[in-house]
């Protein structure tokens, strides 16, 4: 899909063009996917569009703070270059950040919205693989075909642990744990990636260790309710 397309003056990617029909039926569907899962509120859907747009602004600059020896001598050139790896993790910390603070005030809008984000990426990341492929294990089986049957398993805990009345925070926790720990132990011997980046194991580490956080604090309010 790397074939260009002229439109007028414009040569458009035919990879972008498919990448962005990837991201808004995936989000179609996260959105009918957790229809009746999450009662979500006007001010909920503003939160999370400006974690998307906090998300995609720290991705395209966070390259500049990356390379500062390089960005003060010539920051065009470092714009110019496409953003990698870390400008991607830096992305997903800056958004998880302001949400967290954005929802200090109220901890089921905040369930809610990490859940709804959470199932959000993982039908687009979904799509992303079916659409363009990659393999690193040895064989005809294809990585992103193993990364796809994850992806499908964790939406369907989400909504067989509904359908059971199971808390939030506890369906959140459990996303978080057997997404950050099977992609984490599978990079330890292969690369597997997020969407077209390979991160290093550490981070998938630190969304399982998330995962644990938010288990252990659902188990420590329901001993105290």
């Amino acid at each position: 899909m790397n074939e260009v397309w002229s439109v007028g003056p414009l040569l458009v990617r035919q990879s972008w063009v498919v990448l962005i029909l990837i991201v808004l039926v995936g989000y179609f569907l996260s959105v009918q996917f957790f229809y009746d899962i999450l009662k979500r509120k006007k001010e909920e859907s503003e939160m999370f569009w400006n974690g998307f747009f906090a998300f995609f602004v720290t991705f395209q600059f966070s390259k500049l703070v990356l390379n500062p020896s390089v960005a003060l001598s010539d920051p065009i050139a470092v714009l110019a270059t496409p953003s990698g790896a870390n400008e991607w993790m830096v992305a997903w910390v800056v958004m998880s950040v302001y949400l967290w603070w954005s929802t200090r005030e109220d901890i089921t809008q905040r369930l809610n919205l990490f859940t709804h984000i959470t199932g959000a990426y993982l039908h687009i990341e979904t799509m992303y693989y079916a659409f363009f492929p990659f393999t690193t294990i040895s064989g005809s089986i294809r990585t992103s075909v193993v990364l796809m049957m994850m992806n499908t398993f964790i939406l369907g805990l989400i909504y067989f642990q509904h359908r059971r009345n199971e808390q939030v925070q506890r369906v959140l926790g459990q996303v978080l744990v057997f997404y950050g720990g099977v992609k984490g132990v599978l990079s330890l011997f292969i690369s597997v990636r997020m969407l077209d980046y390979s991160l290093p194991s550490w981070f998938y580490f630190m969304i399982f260790i998330a995962g644990l956080i938010t288990l252990s604090s659902q188990t420590k309010n329901k001993e105290a309710s």
